[in-house]
């Protein structure tokens, strides 16, 4: 329909009933995980992606919803590591910009527990959980460099098997200290479905959530449950789905 607005009325709706929008950065960088940058970020901070940001700020500045701003990166440090340096440069050009824009506005960047990579003998690469020392090594000059961004929100990667409960709380411990250490704040987005091929792709028991809650509680300033329209929704058609809402809704007014 010619003047459709989605986004517009997203807001309008959400200043309706109360609820705060973090906007998604929309523009995410091509060849997100590999190690050549060029290609990536030629488009990722051209002058046409920094006007659409401009537009889309602009548009949505004043409204009371708007709550926050997340730079939808999540690099993978085996496959960066190298450019690594570069994406810290460009992910604060970006960040730079939507403050110039609305200074008030908190920026969000997620932190991925992806696999740390070790050779064998024979030269042969496999994979384990990363270590804490890994991860300070990739994202120490993100957290500490890039004064722009305001939270910093760790996946803890149960869901997708790129962790478990022992080592997400492990490298949760070390997000919490480096973050707060650097003066921001620290979330944690809480996986509620398993989501890849060896495992499926289903909802959590509510069991299953409330241990990876348990765990997130112990470091975040705030939780974020994810992902919530596919794998925790009465509304979906999915019976696994509208269970674990209703479960969750139960487990939340037994804690209050």
């Amino acid at each position: 329909m010619k003047g459709r607005n989605p986004l517009r009325a997203i807001f309008q709706a959400a200043e309706e009933e109360s609820v705060q929008i973090v906007i998604g950065g929309f523009l995410v960088p091509t060849n997100l995980r590999y190690d050549d940058p060029r290609a990536a970020f030629s488009a990722w901070l051209s002058p046409e992606a920094m006007e659409f940001r401009r537009e889309v700020i602009g548009a949505f500045k004043d409204s009371p919803s708007f709550a926050g701003w997340y730079i939808p990166n999540e690099p993978n440090p085996h496959r960066v590591l190298r450019a690594r340096d570069r994406w810290v440069e460009a992910t604060e050009a970006v960040a730079r910009f939507v403050k110039k824009e609305k200074t008030d506005l908190p920026i969000l960047h997620s932190i991925g527990l992806y696999a740390e990579w070790h050779p064998d003998r024979h030269g042969k690469l496999h994979p384990s959980g990363p270590s804490p020392e890994y991860l300070d090594l990739f994202w120490r000059p993100w957290i500490e460099g890039i004064s722009e961004i305001d939270i910093w929100m760790m996946i803890d990667g149960v869901g997708t098997g790129l962790s478990h409960l022992a080592h997400t709380s492990r490298a949760q411990s070390w997000g919490q200290k480096l973050v707060r250490g650097a003066g921001k704040e620290f979330w944690v987005d809480v996986e509620n479905a398993f989501m890849n091929s060896s495992r499926g792709y289903r909802s959590f028991s509510i069991e299953q959530l409330i241990d990876s809650l348990g765990v997130a509680a112990k470091y975040a300033d705030k939780i974020v449950l994810f992902e919530h329209l596919a794998y925790m929704s009465p509304n979906n058609g999915r019976a696994a789905s509208g269970e674990l809402y209703r479960d969750y809704l139960n487990y939340r007014n037994s804690v209050k």
